[in-house]
């Protein structure tokens, strides 16, 4: 009896759901994305810029990013504190694999991929450079300081994958040096700078 009680009750449910187009009770919760920043206007901008190409794909954003320095930001990323976060990636190779050699922008991309906590994964990297942002030659002795995000595969869908990526399409170190010089002096918010930035190249 209590057996086709219980069927029965499920059965309810299930026409329920299916008339009113509401989602199951026992649907996981959409997460909220929590992106890391280190606490400067260069940290600031480039997370608010990820950020909003990142909303614009339909997912839900945390109000502010998690701030820390890169050492800190990795550990949150590979505990799922944090969702995305971003760095050069030889400065992160060295975090994360401190005895590696490599140099070439390739070597270190494939190595940093190698040396990430499970579940994290490197995103495509920008022609944005360290050396460049400072108004300086590249230094061909040091590892290569390319930004490039990091993200937790688990949580990103396909779709936000795609607009992160295409952030690396759009972005240089021209850009990126003004907006942050904006927000230094006060001009913009990173916010500002960074939505003004996504919506002429639209992102």
């Amino acid at each position: 009896m209590r057996r086709t009680i219980g069927l029965t009750l499920v059965a309810l449910c299930a026409g329920l759901v299916a008339l009113t187009g509401c989602s199951s009770p026992l649907a996981a919760p959409t997460p909220t994305v929590v992106v890391g920043a280190t606490p400067s206007p260069f940290g600031e901008v480039v997370a608010a810029i990820y950020r909003g190409a990142l909303s614009h794909t339909g997912i839900k954003i945390a109000a502010a990013p998690s701030l820390g320095t890169d050492q800190q930001l990795l550990g949150r990323l590979a505990n799922g504190n944090i969702d995305l976060m971003t760095g050069f990636s030889g400065d992160l190779l060295h975090l994360l694999a401190p005895q590696s050699t490599a140099v070439s922008d390739g070597d270190v991309y494939k190595e940093l991929s190698r040396a990430l906590p499970q579940g994290v994964y490197a995103g495509d990297p920008t022609t944005v450079t360290r050396d460049q942002l400072a108004g300086r030659p590249a230094d061909p002795s040091e590892l290569a300081r390319v930004l490039l995000p990091l993200y937790r595969g688990a949580v990103l869908p396909k779709k936000s994958i795609v607009g992160m990526n295409n952030v690396a399409g759009e972005l240089n170190s021209a850009d990126l040096a003004g907006m942050v010089a904006d927000v230094q002096a006060g001009r913009e918010t990173a916010s500002d700078a960074a939505n003004t930035w996504l919506v002429q190249h639209g992102l």
